[in-house]
């Protein structure tokens, strides 16, 4: 790709009227520095000023360079791409490019025998807008190593400025980086971007766990427990959809166990290095589930799909939303036993607060009667306002997430069990 005068793509293929061809990641970084291709809100996401935020965005013909900071382009995004390009780990790292088709005008050359494609026109960014400004920032960080963030999310894990330095000074400039070319015109140009995101179907959460395993520290502690015999094994767990179908037997989907575990991302991250300290926390999660399951015989391992039905029907206790105060409470419980050195194996505390998730409380009914029922009931009025609404509707949020997990911490004295802990005062 020569960036004097024309624009050149060397050893292109074609493809109908797309061209492929190979441009290195410094002759990209220049020619965005430079405005040779730039970003066309009106054909892609646009861009927003807090304070013009009604501008008008229908202007084909205006072009922003792709950092301007207005851009609806999500930096944090960007870093992340940016860092998995330093690790080689992007693999979908194809940019695409359109040289505007302009009536009148030849403004795209291909020359077969050369394999050449020699580009005269406005060259915008139909797609792959974050990736090209990955490429654009890991350039910003090799002039300026002051513009490295002290710390960035990727895959749920923190990387810090220390990682990310080496990976920035070891960049290869001429890194290859393959780009598909169109030639078409402005109108053209909204349809291209609306088929490359409107057609392409996302996975499900579920699918994305089952499909990459490995990818998070989340998605890996899932990946462990669900390779564990018991109350989690795979068997057990929906991992296709991210709710479960009438007439499924399984009893949770992996996407509600990640939103149960994530928030303990950071405790499982650093745990990681230190095999026996995460096996016992495996073994902890998996032992606390399969004590509450002596008490609710549908979490138990081939539980049928009627009995999982009518329990559904019935109780809470296999409702998604109840998983994330439960994962909650074992987290809480193993955290507090490993802080403070206890072995949770010989404390018969666990065993007694496990049991009074399966507590009768005494509520009123619909006729105002006070009767008994199982905790996890329908029945339990209590709930209302708390994970339903007067219409007995399940609220699946965060705020419902929380409710439920504060009812069910002092209704089984979880607070009382936790001070014990931290005072030796647990009994064989």
């Amino acid at each position: 790709m020569s960036l004097l005068s024309s624009i050149y793509l060397e050893n292109v293929d074609q493809s109908g009227d797309t061209y492929k061809g190979v441009v290195t990641a410094y002759e990209l970084y220049d020619a965005l520095k430079r405005h040779i291709i730039t970003y066309c809100p009106a054909t892609q996401r646009g861009k927003y000023d807090k304070d013009s935020p009604d501008e008008d965005m229908s202007n084909v013909d205006d072009f922003y360079p792709i950092y301007y900071e207005k851009l609806l382009i999500s930096d944090s995004t960007v870093e992340e791409m940016a860092y998995q390009i330093l690790q080689r780990k992007l693999y979908w790292n194809e940019l695409r490019w359109n040289v505007r088709w302009e009536e009148g005008n030849t403004t795209l050359i291909y020359d077969h025998s050369q394999r050449k494609l020699e580009m005269k026109g406005n060259i915008t960014i139909p797609d792959s807008a974050h990736r090209h400004k990955a490429y654009y920032r890991i350039f910003e960080w090799k002039e300026k190593s002051n513009l490295i963030p002290k710390k960035i999310t990727v895959d749920d894990m923190i990387i810090t400025k220390e990682e990310i330095q080496p990976l920035v000074d070891q960049f290869d400039p001429n890194y290859h980086i393959f780009v598909t070319v169109h030639n078409i015109d402005s109108s053209e140009e909204g349809v291209l971007f609306r088929q490359l995101n409107n057609f392409v179907k996302k996975p499900t959460s579920a699918q994305s766990i089952r499909i990459a395993p490995e990818s998070t520290p989340t998605y890996r502690f899932i990946a462990k427990l669900l390779s564990q015999n018991g109350v989690f094994h795979e068997n057990e767990i929906e991992t296709n959809r991210t709710t479960i179908a009438p007439k499924s037997r399984k009893m949770v989907p992996n996407s509600t166990l990640h939103t149960a575990i994530k928030p303990f991302k950071s405790l499982i991250y650093n745990l990681e290095n230190k095999k026996a300290v995460y096996d016992d926390l495996i073994s902890f999660v998996q032992v606390f589930f399969e004590k509450l399951s002596t008490h609710y015989p549908e979490m138990q391992p081939n539980a049928s799909s009627v009995l999982r039905r009518t329990s559904r029907d019935e109780s809470f206790i296999i409702k998604n939303i109840m998983f994330i105060p439960l994962m909650k409470i074992a987290f809480n419980l193993w955290k507090t036993y490993f802080d403070y050195g206890k072995d949770w194996k010989s404390d018969y505390q666990l065993d007694v607060l496990i049991s009074k998730l399966a507590q009768d409380r005494r509520v009123t009914d619909d006729d105002n009667n006070i009767i008994e029922v199982n905790i996890m009931s329908k029945k339990n009025t209590e709930w209302v306002g708390k994970i339903v609404n007067e219409k007995s509707q399940i609220m699946n949020n965060r705020i419902s997430q929380k409710s439920a997990f504060d009812y069910l911490a002092t209704a089984i004295d979880l607070h009382v069990v936790l001070d014990n802990i931290r005072n030796n005062k647990q009994t064989g």
